[in-house]
């Protein structure tokens, strides 16, 4: 029921790209409202994801809606100017966050911090969506999206420094 109360406040300002889901968006879509084990494992056998790939498309769902899966799956290349600003800004938070030097590595559209097991991805929205780095190496949506580059790190930030 929130899902699709949330479905209708989003039609009625005119945002209509939930009607146009692809069969994987929208089991992702069922699977983040907290479905239940059964039909979480009826979404992945339906869509023919690895039940691993359709967990973590099921949290980019949670975290950024159609948009955060398209970021998940699809690396593109950003306006240069706005990934230079957001390196400016992420280099200048850092100083102020660690005493130790931390490198930042770009790749299109996202901006890693090696060592740290963080990245922010830069989405077609212009929104900053913060991921993290597990144990096998596989980046999972880690936090909401946000138009500032340095509070999608810092909402991640303390859950990597142990």
């Amino acid at each position: 029921m929130t899902d699709t109360a949330a479905r209708a406040a989003r039609l009625l300002t005119g945002d209509t790209t939930s009607l146009h889901l692809t069969q994987r968006e929208d089991a992702a879509r069922i699977a983040a409202s907290n479905c239940g084990p059964e039909w979480f494992h009826h979404l992945i056998q339906n869509t023919g994801t690895e039940p691993t790939a359709f967990a973590r498309l099921t949290r980019a769902w949670r975290y950024g809606g159609p948009t955060g899966i398209t970021v998940a799956e699809q690396p593109h290349t950003p306006d240069p100017t706005a990934m230079r600003a957001a390196r400016s800004a992420l280099t200048e938070a850092l100083t102020e966050m660690t005493t130790t030097p931390v490198a930042l590595r770009a790749w299109r559209n996202r901006l890693t911090l090696t060592g740290h097991g963080i990245q922010v991805r830069l989405g077609p929205d212009t929104r900053w969506y913060p991921y993290l780095q597990d144990d096998d190496g596989d980046w999972w949506p880690a936090a909401p999206a946000d138009t500032d580059p340095v509070t999608a790190l810092t909402s991640v930030w303390q859950q990597t420094e142990r």
